[in-house]
């Protein structure tokens, strides 16, 4: 295990490093000058210039994206053109809430599609499992921006659950319990979708094992054969999912807290790209490529407890 740990650690360094060059090369391709932007629109060409040459923007593109890596390195991921802050604080200050938002999305996504994928897969074809696969459609079809303003307009708003104004400050916090619920739920209808789709799924190849006739054939209780037996088995696929699915919401959540007014990295990354911040950006980014393979390497792991067959040498 602790092999295959360091194999996989090892196996994250030529992503980052394309996540490096992939980001540093689209942000100097996107039209604008972040040294007109600092130094303002009535600035003089000589104004423009020594701002250039301040921030660096005169060396030739390999020298700049080398400094860069030399930072990364060395644990410093530069400042912040706009505030002149470290970028690693600018994160750090907003990482929180996207991270708080991810899980308890995710968290909201396993519990409902898990529970509507089994009952799903073991009532099918019943008005249930339609029911079911229906709302699943819907959940999927709902874009998370769309679907944020139409339970901020009928429960905020039309039946006063909820503050209307639910940005979270960072003086405060993540905020309280009132203002995470329509995010949470934002985020977590199209992960619940998928999850329950791909649950029914994969207890349906499952539930028609000769192992599981077996066990109901003993007289095994019908609760123990989908929960012990069959639900552990199809899990596989659906812990695939949930892994992808956090490291989407990650992405996701860029809309979710543009629509609450979330204070998060993904709001921060947005803002940054408007005013050519190329440090904040590329910090942010390099943190949301990490999280997502740290991630994935925690389900590599689960494989190995849900089925000892797996062999990871």
């Amino acid at each position: 295990m602790f092999t295959f740990i360091v194999r996989r650690l090892l196996q994250t360094i030529p992503v980052i490093i394309g996540v490096t060059i992939l980001t540093f090369s689209m942000m100097h391709l996107i039209p604008g000058n972040p040294a007109q932007i600092m130094a303002g629109e009535s600035a003089s060409p000589e104004q423009i210039a020594l701002m250039e040459e301040r921030l660096g923007l005169n060396d030739p593109l390999p020298v700049q994206y080398l400094d860069y890596v030399k930072g990364i390195a060395t644990g410093d991921l530069g400042n912040s053109i706009r505030s002149g802050r470290a970028v690693s604080d600018e994160i750090l200050l907003r990482l929180r809430p996207t991270v708080e938002l991810a899980i308890y999305s995710t968290a909201l996504s396993i519990v409902i599609g898990l529970v509507a994928g089994i009952v799903s897969a073991v009532r099918r074809y019943s008005w249930a499992d339609s029911l079911i696969m229906i709302l699943a459609l819907f959940g999927l079809s709902m874009p998370a921006f769309w679907l944020g303003l139409m339970l901020i307009q009928y429960f905020a708003i039309g039946f006063n659950i909820g503050p209307i104004n639910t940005g979270w400050f960072l003086a405060s916090g993540w905020g309280t319990w009132q203002q995470q619920v329509l995010p949470v739920v934002t985020l977590g209808t199209a992960g619940a979708a998928i999850i329950a789709r791909m649950t029914r799924s994969s207890m349906l190849e499952v539930i028609d094992q000769d192992y599981i006739r077996t066990a109901r054939a003993k007289g095994v209780k019908e609760r123990v054969v989908v929960y012990r037996h069959a639900l552990k088995n199809a899990l596989i696929p659906v812990v695939t999912v949930v892994g992808l699915q956090f490291g989407s919401l990650l992405g996701g959540a860029v809309l979710t807290e543009s629509v609450f007014a979330i204070n998060g990295l993904g709001r921060l990354i947005v803002d940054s790209i408007q005013a050519r911040d190329f440090p904040i950006v590329q910090g942010g980014i390099l943190v949301f490529a990490l999280l997502f393979v740290l991630v994935n390497i925690v389900v590599d792991i689960l494989y190995r407890y849900l089925n000892k067959r797996i062999d990871f040498n």
